[in-house]
Order: C-alpha cells, then structure tokens, then sequence
C-alpha cells in the first residue's frame, strides 16, 4: 500500500458526492492528502499486521465552502464531510484491501471509511471501482 494514492468513496455507508474530491496517499508513518479543502496529515504507528492507530492529525485551518452542484440539488457542505471524515479515520483500528478497494476498520471491527484506488490518467480522480453495498441489519417491528 506504500506510496499508493485513493480517492474517498464512503463514510459509515454515506457515499461521498461525486462533486466532493476527498483523498489520501499511504506513507510509510503517515496517511496524507485532501480533507475536501484542507490538506492533512495522519501520523499512525502500526499495531499487528493489518491493525494501526492514528497518533496525531494535523490539518490545514481554512473555511471550507458549500458546493453547489446545480438547479434544484442539494447543496453539499465540504467542512462537514471534512470534520466527520478525519474524526472518522481517526478512530481507525484496521484495514483491508479489497481489490481496488481500501476498507478501513473502526476500532469495535466496524466499517467505517472505504476508498477507491487513484489511476492516472484522464479520469485519474474518478475511482476505479464503486463502493460495495453496505449491509444493513434487519429491524423487526413488534
């Protein structure tokens, strides 16, 4: 995974709008990249084979706009996927790589935050794959 670049594709199930560029490159003791508007870092130590923890996360401090992506669609705040998405990496425990997919772990073995790897060329920040379905547990009604 050393030096490979990914492109954000979902948060806790909540697929990233394609509007919104949100990425990470691996690094040998960090995770760096695009929080949407603000360029951060992600120190981690490495726990195990597949297992890591994020030590420090330091970011850029600049406001954040609201897209607008056009006439009658929903407006999408960049801070807010921002926020939740280094809070959400930062609570990381593990990770996987599915195919062309980075699947990252919360600490209670959760799916948290899924990627998509970067390929150069034209379409070099649109992902390879599409993020899998998430499951959703059953709900019963009494």
């Amino acid at each position: 995974m050393l030096d490979t670049e990914w492109r954000l594709l979902s948060v806790y199930g909540n697929k990233v709008p394609s509007e919104l560029v949100i990425s990470m490159k691996v690094g040998e003791l960090a995770l760096t990249g695009s929080g949407g508007c603000n360029e951060y870092e992600a120190d981690f130590k490495r726990v195990g084979h597949t297992g890591f923890m994020i030590t420090e996360v330091d970011k850029g401090r600049a406001g954040c706009p609201i897209l607008r992506p056009g006439a009658g669609q929903q407006t999408i705040n960049v801070g807010d996927w921002e926020g939740a998405y280094l809070r959400t990496l930062q609570r990381a425990g593990s990770v996987e790589t599915i195919g062309n997919t980075l699947h990252f772990y919360n600490r209670s073995g959760e799916p948290s935050v899924v990627f998509g790897k970067k390929f150069g060329g034209t379409d070099a920040d649109s992902p390879a794959v599409e993020p899998p379905a998430e499951e959703k547990p059953a709900t019963t009604t009494n």
